[in-house]
């Protein structure tokens, strides 16, 4: 869950060394990523940006650039992930959320390029600065600036049909990219999660499949209003308690399954961006 501050706290700019990000310190950065020197005069974080979750704080940034700049970035989305500032959690937890973090660090620093040279559009990475803690994980901090897409492409909640074609046309070309092609795909299993991202078995937390059933229960209560011929089928009503009982047999067929590929690992409306200034869903 994120909430939105719009109090204007400034800690979203607080760097792992505790000073703040500053007009210098941009100038710095997109100095080093145009490779000459662009002088941001000042800056300012959007208003109701901010956004603190349990997993990191985010914020647009506009910025002023000098007059004598000849680059046009008007604005950035900074995320900030400085482990020790986050909720506290179990040990398993930390490694877990860790290994997330690393890889989002990893497909930015390693992946991006490659994909964007098979057609796929992806913000530009301003700033990538990360450190893994072995010794104390909360120690562990990742700094991302990307250029900020949400002026030319907005988020949709609701979806229409020609949305969802379009969508799962794109998370079809993401999967053909790598598909059953295994010299990438060992390389990438040492940046990324090795199998099934986030969410296979051996990465949720112990009593997650006893809870499933009431989980389960208490979602159709908030939805069946929306899709009652759905939600009233006695398949879909023990859903929760099929998974549970055959959710390591499903795990190990899953383990077998060939050919592989890369997968996107959160692909839902909220991680889907659509051209702002056009109703067609390319």
């Amino acid at each position: 869950m994120q909430t939105i501050d719009d109090t204007m706290d400034t800690s979203v700019l607080r760097l792992p060394d505790g000073s703040l990000i500053n007009a210098e310190w941009l100038t710095t950065i997109l100095t080093a990523k145009y490779e000459r020197k662009t002088v941001v005069d000042s800056f300012s974080i959007r208003m109701g940006t901010i956004l603190k979750g349990g997993h990191s704080q985010s914020a647009t940034l506009d910025l002023k650039l000098a007059q004598s700049s000849t680059h046009t970035v008007q604005s950035l989305f900074l995320k900030r992930i400085v482990v020790k500032d986050l909720p506290m959690r179990t040990q398993a937890k930390y490694q877990r959320d860790v290994k997330s973090y690393l890889t989002e660090a990893n497909f930015y620093r390693k992946l991006a390029e490659e994909l964007r040279g098979h057609g796929f559009k992806l913000p530009e990475v301003f700033h990538l600065d990360y450190h893994v803690a072995t010794d104390d994980l909360r120690n562990s901090y990742f700094i991302l600036l990307l250029d900020n897409v949400s002026d030319a492409y907005k988020q949709k909640l609701d979806l229409t049909m020609s949305d969802i074609t379009a969508s799962v046309k794109l998370l079809a070309a993401l999967h053909a990219t790598f598909w059953g092609n295994q010299s990438q795909l060992t390389g990438l299993s040492e940046l990324l999660w090795e199998r099934g991202t986030y969410w296979t078995a051996e990465k949720r937390p112990d009593d997650e499949l006893v809870r499933m059933p009431l989980v389960w229960e208490a979602f159709i209560d908030a939805f069946r209003a929306q899709a009652p011929t759905i939600f009233d089928k006695p398949n879909i009503r023990n859903l929760a308690l099929r998974l549970q009982r055959h959710a390591n047999t499903l795990d190990q067929w899953l383990r077998g399954m060939e050919p592989k590929t890369l997968i996107h690992g959160d692909f839902k409306p909220a991680n889907i961006f659509f051209p702002a200034s056009s109703s067609s869903s390319s």
